[in-house]
């Protein structure tokens, strides 16, 4: 039996990449076929990656990508969203080696999240607590 290999995470930094990231993504979303509709770059826009406080990370396995996430930092937070793992991967620790890799490039920012039901887990065994709740809003026509 041949082992898998799984690299260290990844930042995303060439175009290329961030197409991996975003077919994992949707796929680990499980709507590959809305990512076939919008396209290439479609959810993610390649001029990101020229920001510096935008991080787009992967995990691979044997060279695919199986699990991503994107974590953003302003001067008084870093926000983690859009964990995702492709669901044959799911429960062997990637969303949770992305979570700690986003959570050490701005160890000095208090870090938020608004997990869904499927991602509590991967936040409450990283050390994360509840701080609230968000409330959605909306303005009728």
């Amino acid at each position: 039996m041949r082992e898998r290999t799984l690299r260290p995470i990844e930042a995303v930094t060439k175009g290329k990449q961030l197409a991996e990231f975003e077919e994992a993504s949707w796929e680990g979303f499980e709507t590959i076929g809305a990512a076939r509709t919008v396209g290439r770059f479609g959810q993610h826009a390649e001029g990101t990656l020229n920001d510096a406080e935008m991080h787009y990370l992967i995990a691979r396995l044997d060279g695919r990508v199986v699990a991503s996430t994107i974590a953003y930092a302003t001067p008084d937070m870093l926000g983690i969203y859009g964990i995702s793992t492709v669901p044959e991967f799911r429960r062997r620790g990637y969303a949770t080696a992305l979570v700690r890799a986003a959570v050490s490039l701005r160890s000095d920012l208090p870090v938020s999240v608004q997990p869904d039901p499927e991602s509590v887990r991967i936040y409450t065994d990283t050390g994360f607590v509840p701080a609230g709740q968000v409330a959605a809003w909306h303005k009728a026509i």
